[in-house]
């Protein structure tokens, strides 16, 4: 769903009708108001099995989202906010209150906003440790018929 440009209505019925089972979600790059606080409260209230969330480039949360997801989703093994630029540095301090976090990505924030998560943390998290974007872009001019090295459009 990362990438897709989903309209707000879409992103709200998906908040809302995610399967309650849901493990993994990336609605990363909804840049536009899309994604707010409102769909991630929704979000983590539908969806409470979620291990791998991914929000970056969701520039519109606030410190109200990271409460949300510290208090609905325990079982969150992996978090990347990445360029949110909605978010204040002091309120990475909630994200203490999930036990299982492992591997956070806040590329894009300032060394204050990690000093507070890494301050804020009993046992260690991975910040940062994959540098490159998981999302397939397709390659322009001349190639525009491979992603990375395969094949996808015959000519």
């Amino acid at each position: 769903m990362g990438w897709t440009y989903l309209s707000h209505n879409s992103v709200q019925t998906l908040a809302t009708t995610a399967p309650p089972t849901l493990e993994t979600l990336n609605i990363a790059g909804h840049r536009h108001n899309q994604v707010r606080d409102e769909e991630v409260r929704a979000l983590c209230n539908t969806t409470p099995c979620l291990r791998e969330l991914d929000l970056s480039d969701c520039t519109e949360l606030s410190g109200l989202a990271l409460q949300c997801i510290a208090a609905k989703l325990k079982h969150l093994t992996t978090l990347a906010l990445s360029r949110c630029y909605g978010l204040r540095s002091d309120d990475y301090a909630v994200l203490s209150g999930l036990p299982q976090l492992q591997h956070l990505s806040l590329f894009g924030a300032n060394d204050e906003c990690l000093k507070v998560v890494m301050k804020s943390r009993t046992q260690e998290v991975m910040v940062n440790r994959h540098p490159f974007s998981t999302v397939a872009r397709p390659t322009v001019g001349l190639r525009r018929t491979s992603i990375w090295t395969a094949r996808v459009r015959d000519t």
